[in-house]
């Protein structure tokens, strides 16, 4: 495909700063632009301005290298800014997709639709300004190479069915470890009979509350529990995500398991952030928050009090997760609701204790608005959605001005991480 974007010596690229005071270094090439702070102060940006055609998919990116620049995010931004004829904003899209191409060059890329006359926009994008921007940075340099603004085939939509799963701990068919592992298994038929996806379980329904010591109570990966639940991934051709006691070599762990539709285990994530009490029982933190690619997009997975914490979610957000999943015991509505506005991604949350005479569900779907989808309260009950994945929630006046922007994008982009938990 063709690159439309103008070349760096074709006279309409400018760069624009809000003070003299602030004004960076500046140099441009056939090649190449640079950006350079001579202070923390400085801020600016090259920006260049060309016609574009109202509905067309685009491929933009750009290759930059950083120097003296450690949280690149917080500093180096690549900007798609919409504009009607009039020259009014539409909408702005970051570069937030980043490849890592040597020690000190990364690639910033976005697939990005331009904006057409519908019930969202009151006019078509005829031209693009692109803002190649610089600033929080003492003395940094970045180096914009290699500009790509190309049409492409439209975004294929990727569409996903997702279950989650209420089962209580509390009844009398509850009792024992067989009665736990039949209720899972008979939910597991009942989720896998509206082909779903994938499924997914709350923390420890296995085990919870049965009296079992730790070693009683927890498996190696693979082993009984997940052979079990691998046989209804294959029989309903989805992915499975339930949370055990793991033990490993001696240490026990509270981990989150992924099986795949083949059966195999796709992955898993052991808790970070153990309660007290875990801590006493002799459990082991997690360190990392793996994300995992699935046949249908890439998901996290978190268990009960990390999701308490902002930073559990955003770090798989950072990481590339398009959805998160939470196993929890703990009934945290406030803070499942939190974490997908926080991050604009769904969350899917399969949950065991719920708040007496509360109006929301026990395990629900939360979508990236923040706003329940679908949720059950049934025992044995089963909640489903179908998200779509190249849907991106949008708000307008969010950062950027009186125009739209993907609220997953902004947050991944103007996050400040050189100012946070110093």
């Amino acid at each position: 495909m063709k690159n439309i974007i103008p070349s760096f010596t074709s006279g309409k690229w400018s760069l624009w700063y809000a003070f003299e005071n602030k004004k960076p270094v500046a140099t441009s090439s056939d090649d190449a632009l640079t950006l350079m702070a001579k202070a923390y102060t400085d801020a600016g940006k090259w920006i260049c301005t060309f016609d574009v055609t109202p509905g067309m998919d685009y491929i933009f990116s750009f290759d930059v290298k950083l120097e003296r620049i450690e949280h690149h995010r917080a500093c180096v931004r690549a900007i798609a800014v919409w504009q009607d004829e009039k020259g009014t904003m539409l909408r702005c899209d970051y570069a937030v997709n980043e490849e890592k191409l040597d020690e000190n060059t990364i690639r910033l890329s976005k697939h990005i639709t331009a904006p057409k006359k519908n019930g969202k926009y009151n006019s078509d994008a005829v031209q693009v300004q692109i803002e190649l921007l610089l600033w929080n940075t003492d003395n940094g340099k970045a180096t914009f190479t290699n500009p790509v603004f190309c049409e492409t085939e439209p975004i294929k939509h990727r569409k996903v069915k997702v279950a989650t799963t209420y089962i209580s701990p509390y009844t009398e068919d509850a009792k024992t470890y067989e009665d736990r592992v039949a209720k899972i298994l008979r939910t597991a038929d009942n989720a896998g009979a509206l082909s779903p996806d994938i499924i997914a379980f709350s923390e420890f329904i296995a085990t919870r509350e049965l009296g079992m010591s730790k070693p009683e109570a927890s498996q190696t990966i693979p082993g009984p529990l997940t052979d079990l639940l691998s046989e209804k991934a294959r029989k309903y051709n989805c992915y499975i995500m339930f949370n055990m006691g793991e033990e490993e070599n001696g240490f026990y762990y509270n981990t989150s398991v992924l099986i795949d539709r083949q059966g195999n285990i796709a992955g898993k994530y052991r808790k970070v952030h153990l309660t007290y009490r875990e801590c006493l029982s002799g459990t082991t933190a997690g360190r990392d928050y793996p994300v995992f690619e699935t046949d249908f997009g890439k998901i996290g997975l978190t268990i009960c009090f990390d999701h308490f914490f902002p930073e559990s979610v955003r770090q798989l957000t950072i990481n590339g997760a398009e959805i998160v999943f939470v196993s929890t015991a703990g009934d945290g509505y406030m803070q499942s609701t939190a974490r997908a506005q926080d991050n604009g991604i769904p969350l899917v949350i399969s949950c065991v204790n719920h708040a007496k005479a509360s109006p929301w569900p026990q395990s629900r779907i939360v979508g990236a608005d923040g706003v329940i989808i679908a949720g059950t309260m049934d025992d044995c009950g089963v909640a489903v959605a179908t998200l779509d994945l190249d849907d991106p929630f949008t708000g307008f006046w969010f950062s950027v001005g009186p125009a739209y922007s993907v609220k997953h994008d902004n947050y991944i982009a103007e996050a400040r991480p050189d100012t946070y938990l110093k």
